[in-house]
């Protein structure tokens, strides 16, 4: 079984404070490096576990996620909009 965590959010809308913080948690306890700002996690895939931090999602993500048997997504906001 092959599982998909995507933490997903805008750092340009102060979105993306837990999605960002569960992706790189999971990869800590997996022996993983935390992806760095900038990074997407595309290059580390393979693995039961996998993970990414996007943006967005997007209809170009259906082929990566046919792949897995369990897709998780991770959104939610830190802070307070004006």
């Amino acid at each position: 079984m092959r599982t998909l965590v995507i933490g997903y959010g805008n750092p340009s809308r102060q979105d993306d404070g837990v999605g960002l913080t569960v992706v790189n948690g999971l990869r800590s306890r997996a022996g993983q490096a935390p992806l760095a700002e900038g990074d997407d996690g595309f290059d580390d895939l393979g693995r039961a576990l996998d993970t990414l931090f996007l943006q967005q999602l997007s209809p170009e993500l259906a082929e990566t996620l046919a792949a897995y048997d369990h897709l998780v997504l991770v959104d939610a906001h830190l802070g307070i909009y004006p």
